[in-house]
């Protein structure tokens, strides 16, 4: 069996384990429930916050939230109803 080490901050530790122990579990336990699940789907069970204006158009995009125009005086005209 693998071990794994890592450094985190100790709010953030406590935090988890806080989380995790209100569901019955220890923090390693909750740990290899999210590493499971992250290995059984391929991808994390959340979607990340955007970290920039650019990530979250970018995310918003990718979501389909995004206001589409048939040509430029629709879109000029949006403009002006902010």
């Amino acid at each position: 069996m693998a071990q794994i080490n890592i450094k985190i901050d100790d709010d953030l530790k406590q935090g988890a384990a806080k989380v995790f122990s209100s569901m019955g579990l220890d923090l390693s336990t909750g740990i290899k429930i999210y590493l499971k699940r992250v290995t059984q789907d391929s991808e994390l069970p959340f979607t990340p916050q955007a970290t920039s204006e650019l990530d979250q158009a970018i995310a918003e995009a990718d979501r389909g939230q995004v206001e589409m125009f048939d040509n430029f005086d629709e879109w000029a005209a949006s403009l002006d109803e902010d």
